[in-house]
Order: structure tokens, then sequence, then C-alpha cells
């Protein structure tokens, strides 16, 4: 072989290696995650799965050496906490969208009927927007010239 094939087949070899690894590194990557998500007390997406409570106070029980009084005090405050912080972020949503209703009837004081349908049009218009993304410099001419 020539000095220049040695290096071609080298360079061939090293790049092969590289890209095994790399598979074998995007193929294992969900097994070991999984594994060290399952010692922190998370699912598979990193956060905490339906019934955590109880799973939670397992482990604090194991490493912290809980009473089964401590145990079952803590699994009911995390239960009670769960419960208010779902009726807060619940209350939460019911007033933001009081809030908004208020906003459109200010605005609606201020603005004349033409303009208050007008501004209806454009608000339900980016209100449909939210799954494409925030928009960006020159959506609005890139839509009045029927371009996306």
């Amino acid at each position: 072989m020539t000095d220049t094939r040695t290096r071609l087949w080298i360079g061939l070899f090293v790049l092969v290696v590289f890209l095994a690894g790399l598979g074998a590194g995007i193929v294992a990557t969900p097994w070991l995650d999984r594994g060290r998500l399952a010692d922190r007390g998370l699912g598979r997406d990193g956060l905490r799965p339906p019934g955590g409570t109880e799973r939670l106070v397992e482990r604090m029980s194991n490493r912290l050496d809980l009473s089964d009084e401590q145990a079952a005090r803590l699994g009911t405050l995390f239960d009670a906490r769960r419960d208010r912080f779902r009726t807060l972020r619940r209350e939460m949503r019911e007033r933001l969208a009081a809030e908004q209703g208020s906003f459109r009837t200010a605005i609606a004081d201020v603005l004349t009927p033409e303009q208050m349908a007008t501004f209806e049009r454009e608000f339900l218009r980016l209100g449909g927007r939210r799954d494409r993304g925030p928009r960006g410099f020159g959506d609005r001419e890139r839509e009045d010239r029927g371009r996306p």
C-alpha cells in the first residue's frame, strides 16, 4: 500500500469507529438516563409520575430512617400541598381569564365599534397563531402578500 492509501484507510477506520461510538451513545442514552431519573424519583420525561408521592416518601424513609408515623405524616403533607397547588393554579387561570375580559371591555370603551371589530379580528387572528410560535418582523407583510 502506498502512503496515501494507508492514510485514507486509517482515516476511514477512525471515522467508522467515531460513528459506531456515536450510534452506540444515541442508542444507549435512553437506558442510561432511565436509571438516573429513576434514582431521583422522576419518570422518563423528567417529571414526577402520578402517584410519585408514595415513592418519594419511601425514598425519604429509606435514606432518612423515618418512622412509620413520620412517613405517613409526610405523605399526607405532600398530598395536601399538591392539592393546594392545583387549586391555586386553577384559581390563577380563572383570575387571568377575568382580567383579560375586563381588559377587553376597557379597550371597547376606548375604541369605536368599527375599530373594535378590527381589533377583535386581529386579536383572534393572533390568538390562532399560538401553535406556530411568536411572530417576527415581516410576518404581517408576508401574510398580506399570501406567503406563510
